[in-house]
C-alpha cells in the first residue's frame, strides 16, 4: 500500500486543531478571554482566576506542571481547552527544576550544560503541552498566556543609534524560551487596546506607528486571519471560519 497521498487534504486550522498564544500587559484580559473558550482547564503558576468561575490546577513546580499532562492525557475527562496560565512563571518553574537536578543556584553556574539541560528540557515539555491528546483520542487544544515587556524600537541614522517613537510589545520570556514556544504554536495573538478602550487580538506583525506587537498566524497569501480581530472567542472563532471555510467541528 502506497504511503502517499492522492490529493491535497482540506484546511485543517481550525481553532481546535491548532495551537495558541495570547500575550500581553497585565490586567489586560488574557485570562478572562481565555475562560471563553470551550470547556478549559487552567494550569496556573500563578494567582489570575480567583475572581471567577473556572477549572484550575496550581502548578507550583515543574513536576506538577508534568504531572497535569499525564492525567489530562491518561485519564478520563471532557476538558477540551488546556490553558497554562502563565508561561512567565511555568519558565520559572523549569529553571527552578533543572537548577535543584544540578545543584546549583542558577543555571549559568554550569555554564554550557546548564543552559543545555534547560533548553531541552523546556523543549520538551512545551512541545509535549502543544500536543496533547486526551485518553479518547481527542485533540486537546493548547492556549498559552503571556506577559509582555515594553522595548524601544531603534535604528541606526548616519551611524548613531536613535529612537523611532515606536514601542515594541513583546514577550516576557527571555531569548531561547521564547523562541522554542513561538516555534511550537500555530498563532501568537498581541493585544491593542484602542482610544474607547476596546481591546482587539493583532494577529500579524504591524507597526501602527506608535508600537509594533509581536504577533504570528498559519495560512498562505490571500488566507490569513484579519489583523485585528475583536477580543472575544465569538470573533476569533467566526474569523477563523470565514478565512479557512468551516471544515472542522469544533468541540463545545
Amino acid at each position: 500500500m502506497s504511503l502517499l497521498p492522492k490529493g491535497k487534504h482540506k484546511p485543517r486550522a481550525g481553532m481546535s486543531q491548532s495551537r495558541h498564544m495570547i500575550q500581553g500587559f497585565p490586567g489586560a484580559g488574557k485570562t478572562t478571554f481565555a475562560n471563553t473558550w470551550p470547556k478549559p482547564i487552567f494550569l496556573a503558576t500563578e494567582p489570575g482566576t480567583h475572581l471567577m468561575e473556572a477549572a484550575e490546577v496550581e502548578v507550583r513546580s515543574w513536576a506538577d506542571f508534568l504531572a497535569v499532562l499525564d492525567e489530562l492525557e491518561y485519564t478520563n475527562h471532557d476538558y477540551c481547552t488546556v490553558v497554562i496560565d502563565t508561561v512567565d512563571n511555568l519558565y520559572a518553574r523549569c529553571m527552578e527544576k533543572v537548577c535543584a537536578d544540578l545543584g546549583v543556584q542558577h543555571v549559568s553556574d554550569a555554564p554550557y550544560k546548564g543552559w543545555d539541560v534547560l533548553k531541552q528540557t523546556w523543549t520538551a515539555g512545551i512541545h509535549r503541552a502543544a500536543a496533547l491528546r486526551a485518553k479518547d483520542g481527542r485533540k486537546l487544544c493548547p492556549l498559552f498566556v503571556g506577559h509582555t515587556k515594553l522595548e524601544p524600537v531603534r535604528k541606526k541614522v548616519d551611524g548613531r543609534v536613535v529612537d523611532t517613537g515606536i514601542i515594541l510589545h513583546r514577550s516576557n520570556l527571555p531569548g531561547s524560551g521564547r523562541g522554542i514556544l513561538h516555534s511550537a504554536i500555530d498563532f501568537l495573538y498581541g493585544i491593542e487596546m484602542d482610544e474607547e478602550g476596546q481591546r482587539w487580538l493583532i494577529t500579524q506583525p504591524i507597526d501602527n506607528g506608535e508600537a509594533r506587537y509581536e504577533a504570528k498566524g498559519r495560512g498562505t497569501p490571500g488566507q490569513m486571519l484579519p489583523v485585528r480581530i475583536p477580543m472575544n472567542f465569538d470573533s476569533l472563532k467566526e474569523a477563523f471560519d470565514t478565512t479557512f471555510g468551516d471544515s472542522r467541528e469544533e468541540t463545545k
